[in-house]
């Protein structure tokens, strides 16, 4: 059998901004799955109001480290890219300045996402609260059809056009 826990709330935190006001939609590309040893390597964002994309982001952060090839292979991020790009700390203070006041954030697997800027903000001493939307747990209640809820099939399934899955600038307007 195949189970899903349909009892996971798909928002976390607490605002008293509308459902249909402002809101952030964004995406890490990281040096793997582990937000207390692997490092972001991209952050990719879309501010949205009523349905309408505002403005984006984009930028890549140096992670001090080597990318592992199996994420380059997936993202098609390489050392070069990043070299010379804003450090951990730098990246997030521009991520949070291109937030601004908005305190929703969005996210398809919100909890590896929100997981990661979490303990990159906690690594650089910054203190923000968020409350997230996770679209994957959104998703897998309006789509109970399908088998499988990552990025690229909803894509297909809804005929959302995508260029470039595995880039966090892509995957956030996705």
């Amino acid at each position: 059998g195949y189970f899903v826990d349909d009892m996971i709330p798909a928002v976390k935190g607490h605002t008293e901004e509308p459902i249909d006001g402002e809101y952030i939609i964004f995406d890490l590309e990281t040096t793997g799955l582990s937000s207390a040893t692997d490092r972001i390597i991209e952050i990719g964002a879309v501010r949205l109001k009523g349905g309408e994309v505002l403005e984006s982001f984009d930028l890549f952060v140096d992670p001090e480290t080597l990318i592992p090839p199996e994420i380059t292979r997936l993202t098609g991020i390489t050392d070069e890219m990043v070299k010379g790009a804003p450090k951990e700390r730098e990246a997030l203070e521009q991520f949070l300045a291109f937030c601004g006041e908005c305190s929703i954030l969005v996210a398809h697997n919100a909890s590896f996402d929100m997981g990661f800027l979490s303990s990159a903000m906690r690594r650089q001493g910054m203190e923000r609260p968020f409350t997230s939307i996770d679209t994957l747990i959104i998703a897998r209640a309006l789509y109970p059809e399908l088998k499988k809820y990552k990025l690229n099939l909803l894509a297909d399934y809804l005929k959302v056009e995508q260029k470039n899955h595995h880039r966090a600038d892509d995957d956030a307007r996705v």
